[in-house]
């Protein structure tokens, strides 16, 4: 993924730590992970979810406290317009990096 590629050289290890927050199915999940990266989704529609750990075996949570912490970078493309309170998915976001994790929302 190009976005990711643009601040892997920022980033202190070559593996990074991603959570896609609002990942629907998981797709940019997976091809993080084809991409060598250890990524993880969120998507609060449990059937979305679902439908992405069963066809392409990644993992999504729908629940915020399952999520991990320490984190490289917090991407979330498309997602952002939608929430009613965006201080709380930067509060989030902030919780779950590490102190030089990169906030990337699209």
């Amino acid at each position: 993924m190009v976005y990711i590629q643009i601040y892997s050289p920022s980033l202190p290890r070559k593996i990074i730590k991603i959570v896609d927050y609002g990942c629907s199915w998981g797709y940019n999940v997976f091809k993080l992970l084809q991409s060598g990266h250890n990524a993880v989704g969120f998507e609060l529609s449990k059937n979305r979810a679902l439908f992405g750990e069963k066809k392409l075996g990644i993992s999504i949570f729908s629940e915020k406290a399952k999520i991990p912490t320490q984190n490289d970078v917090i991407l979330s493309s498309h997602v952002i317009e939608h929430l009613v309170d965006i201080k709380e998915f930067i509060d989030f976001s902030r919780h779950h990096l590490h102190g030089d994790g990169i906030f990337m929302a699209f």
